[in-house]
Parts: structure tokens; C-alpha cells; sequence
């Protein structure tokens, strides 16, 4: 953008001209000083025909006239894979609707529409939990798009919970996003989205929540119909090659160096480390 004021912008993907409602995501920028760009992505899975049409949709979100944002042509980018044979589950909310607590809260998301369930996926319809049958590994994705009320600035997360057979739901290392909304100018809306792959055990069951994020009474954030997707596809096991880490520790130092200087994230902790892959931990390099 070049205009000097707050906006956000919206993405989603259409299939034949109209919403998916998959693949949503929002970036916001506050178009003063260096804050003037912004990126928005997204990962999902669709079932299509033959001769149907794909393409990405992007809107600006906020009532300030003359900020002027343009795509930019040398950072963007538009893939699509076919899959062979796939075993997916693909849900979406239709009604959405569901509200985010104020005070430091979590909200099951559930999911009243079942695109495709294949084995070895289990879900019953407006249930928020899928149940795995096979060990192995799991490619996730998944964009919530939310809208809120209310004139206090407030942030949202979303994040993957895991429960083994007998045991409780617990939050995943890997597949955290987050959003924040301004409540000014017009940006009272947001969506998050993330993909990750996990390593789960038969009868392991998953989720995702959304979290509130700024831990105070900010405004109420509600999530949107047909604005919200779900996907997870079983990759196998032996057949797959995969490295899996995370950072249980953090704490690396983001203002050493100058400014706009880089810092390589640190990894100390190895979940899967298959024999196309070297790492050791603690280490920056894979």
C-alpha cells in the first residue's frame, strides 16, 4: 500500500465463481513507516470435477479510502496438486456462529459439514473431534475466518489439541496461528489458518479451539459460516519420508544485530527424524 492508515486484507479461494468456503486467511498492516505490506496464505483440500474452475479471491478490509494496496507480482504465488488415490476428511461449518470467551478462554470448533470422510477417519456431523485408525503420519490445514464486536482491540488463536486413546487433550507444538483485529477503521474481521504434519497412534482423536490470545475483556469475536475449513489427509507410514521438529525452549533473541537483521530459529526438539534427514538437536540447520 502507499496510504497511511491501518488495513487488512481478506483471501479466499472460489471454485466455478463462487466461495469455497475453504482456504480463508488475513494480514493486516498498519501503512505507517516500514508497516506498509502484508502476506496472506493458505493450504486446504477440495473435491473436484472435471472442468471445474479454481482461482483466489482477495479483498480489502477496512473502510479508509485512498490506501491503494496492489499484489505484489514478484511474491505471489498459486499451486494446485492432484492426489492419487487419497485418503482426506474435508469438513466445514456451515453455520457458524459460535462464540470466542472474553477472559482468557478456548472454544471447540465443530464441524456440520462432511465434504469427504474416508478411512481411517471418524467424525460424526457438529462433533469437533475426528478420530484417526491408523498409525502414521497426517498433513492438517485448516482457516477459521471470524468477525467481532465491540471497540476494543483484540487478538485470536487457533491451535491443534491431541487426545490419546484414555488419555485428555492436550495442545500440539506444531500448527499455532494467530490474528489481530483492530476494531478501528473497519478491520473487525480476521481469519487464521495454518498446515502442519503430525505423527499420531491409532485412536489418537484431534481438534482445533480457538484461543483468546490478549488474555482481557476485548471484544467478541464469533466465527463465520461457510468461511471455515478442516482438512486432514493420511500420508502413510514406512512409505513416507518426513522430519518433524520443534522449539519446546524459545526465548531467541529477536533484536540482535541491526535492523531488518535476520535470526535463525533454533529447534530443540526432534518428533520425527526419518533416514533422508540429519539433525541434531540443539541446531538451527536441518
Amino acid at each position: 500500500t502507499t496510504g497511511t492508515s491501518r488495513y487488512e486484507v481478506i483471501s479466499h479461494v472460489n471454485v466455478n465463481g463462487g466461495d469455497s468456503g475453504s482456504c480463508y486467511d488475513s494480514g493486516y498492516a498498519r501503512g505507517l513507516e516500514s508497516s506498509k505490506d502484508t502476506t496472506v496464505k493458505a493450504e486446504c483440500l477440495l473435491s473436484l470435477s472435471q472442468g471445474d474452475t479454481v482461482s483466489i479471491a482477495a479483498r480489502r478490509e477496512t473502510t479508509v479510502t485512498g490506501q491503494n494496496p496492489v499484489l505484489s507480482a514478484t511474491s505471489s504465488w498459486f499451486q494446485i496438486q492432484q492426489l492419487a488415490n487419497p485418503k482426506v476428511i474435508i469438513l466445514q461449518d456451515v453455520a457458524g456462529g459460535d462464540t470466542l470467551s472474553t477472559d482468557g478462554g478456548l472454544l471447540d470448533l465443530t464441524w456440520d459439514n462432511e465434504d469427504r470422510k474416508d478411512l481411517p477417519f471418524v467424525h460424526q456431523s457438529g462433533s469437533s473431534d475426528v478420530q484417526v485408525l491408523f498409525d502414521g503420519l497426517y498433513k492438517i490445514s485448516y482457516s477459521v475466518k471470524h468477525s467481532a464486536t465491540g471497540t476494543t482491540r483484540t487478538g485470536t488463536g487457533a491451535a491443534i489439541q491431541i487426545q490419546p486413546e484414555g488419555g485428555s487433550f492436550t495442545n500440539s507444538s506444531n500448527g499455532w496461528s494467530s490474528a489481530y483485529l483492530r476494531m478501528q477503521n473497519g478491520i473487525d474481521e480476521a481469519a487464521l489458518s495454518a498446515s502442519t504434519i503430525l505423527n499420531l497412534t491409532s485412536r489418537d482423536t484431534i481438534k482445533l479451539v480457538l484461543v483468546d490470545t490478549d488474555q482481557s475483556s476485548g471484544s467478541t469475536r464469533t466465527t463465520d459460516g461457510n468461511a471455515m475449513h478442516f482438512d486432514i489427509e493420511f500420508l502413510g507410514t514406512s512409505d513416507v519420508q518426513a522430519l518433524i521438529v520443534h522449539d519446546d525452549e524459545g526465548g531467541d533473541d529477536l533484536d540482535v544485530g541491526g535492523e531488518f537483521s535476520s535470526v535463525n530459529q533454533f529447534w530443540d526438539t526432534a518428533d520425527l527424524v526419518n533416514s533422508d534427514f540429519a539433525f541434531t538437536p540443539v541446531s538451527d540447520t536441518i
